[in-house]
């Protein structure tokens, strides 16, 4: 049985002169389904929804840049029917929900 890091892969990173944050993927590129965006801010664990992996990455690569919030744990998974995340319809609509 395989753990969850060999399963995960980084899909965007900060240097470390810039906080050396990342952001890892738990599906594949071309992942078809929705996604969630796992992500700890302020020391609360939060989800966002998206309708394809495109978005939760664009998502992704927002947080770990942000000079705003300080993301941490930021993880791509597959969504599901119930999964509790709360659905946006772009990374956009989410960063700016996040200001």
């Amino acid at each position: 049985m395989s753990n969850l890091s060999s399963l995960m892969h980084c899909v965007a990173e900060l240097p470390p002169s810039r906080g050396a944050r990342r952001a890892h993927s738990c599906v594949p590129a071309d992942h078809a389904g929705p996604c969630d965006l796992q992500y700890e801010l302020h020391g609360r664990m939060q989800a966002a929804g998206f309708e394809n992996y495109q978005q939760a990455l664009t998502a992704a690569t927002l947080a770990i840049f942000s000079e705003v919030h300080e993301f941490d744990r930021v993880l791509i998974r597959a969504g599901t029917e119930q999964s509790l995340a709360q659905a946006f319809s772009s990374a956009i609509t989410w960063r700016q929900a996040q200001a």
